[in-house]
């Protein structure tokens, strides 16, 4: 498959939609890899790094959240799974609500 997306992506011997799509990667994983891949080509160093630790940033916090709910699972068979659930929901429709660069072609 060609890699969809700027001419940024053009020189690149494997495009970032190619190594997401084989790898099986997830949002913010994916769009962390194509801020890294591009930094140097398309015209923006510091902002592509800056939006790739942003998405780095996003994995941790749902790292961190759900080591939280694993420990709150072994401290307490009875967890309210509907909570965990709605607040997984909730954080991770704010946050992408703020998003408008969230193709990975983009």
């Amino acid at each position: 498959m060609n890699q969809q997306g700027g001419s940024h992506y053009s020189d690149m011997k494997i495009g970032p939609t190619a190594v997401i799509k084989a790898n099986n990667m997830g949002f913010f994983d994916g769009n962390a890899l194509k801020y890294v891949m591009r930094y140097k080509v398309k015209g923006k160093p510091i902002e592509d790094l800056k939006k790739a630790i942003s998405y780095i940033e996003d994995i941790i916090k749902d790292l961190e959240l759900e080591q939280e709910v694993n420990e709150e699972k072994t401290n307490n068979d009875m967890v309210d799974s509907n909570r965990v659930i709605g607040n997984i929901f909730v954080r991770y429709k704010e946050e992408t609500e703020s998003r408008q660069d969230w193709s990975p072609c983009g």
